[in-house]
């Protein structure tokens, strides 16, 4: 219920006949599987949308990968968006919280969709599946994750916010 996988459902499908060389790939596994499955059949055009299941090989399923979505309406860290980003995929979330303004930067690595319904996620995807530049030049920033969020870069951060109590 959380990740609001059909919502991306929804977005993806009322764009999906304009993209007809797109297809939407989603991975996991849980109790919404048989309706998001029908919800797909119901909506898009056919084989468009695939639910696949759960995958051991994130970094393979996004080695190949154009765009990652986060639809979720509550996010935590991310790890997800974190991997996606680290594997140079342009990123898609819902502000779902302070954590994902954190992790992507809105028109830098991505896009951070502030409305509140699937249809303002469909103009995010929309404009991301239509735009191959914009697409490369996110996808160019995305890795930069990993030395944003890296050990140094923590350790920095806690030298600065202690540096006013350090006497000598």
């Amino acid at each position: 219920m959380e990740k609001r996988v059909e919502w991306l459902v929804r977005a993806f499908a009322s764009v999906a006949e304009r993209y007809s060389d797109w297809d939407l790939e989603i991975y996991g596994d849980g109790p919404q599987r048989n309706f998001l499955e029908q919800l797909a059949e119901d909506l898009a055009p056919p084989d468009s949308i695939r639910i696949c299941g759960f995958t051991n090989d994130a970094y393979q399923v996004l080695s190949g990968a154009d765009i990652f979505v986060s639809a979720s309406w509550i996010e935590g860290y991310g790890n997800a968006i974190w991997e996606a980003l680290a594997s140079g995929v342009p990123v898609i979330a819902i502000d779902a919280g302070p954590s994902i303004g954190r992790l992507v930067r809105h028109e830098v690595d991505g896009l951070v969709v502030k409305g509140e319904t699937a249809a303002d996620l469909a103009v995010a995807l929309e404009r991301l599946m239509k735009n191959e530049d914009e697409r490369k030049r996110y996808a160019s920033r995305a890795p930069e994750v990993v030395n944003r969020f890296s050990l140094q870069a923590a350790l920095q951060k806690w030298d600065e916010l202690l540096a006013p109590f350090h006497t000598r």
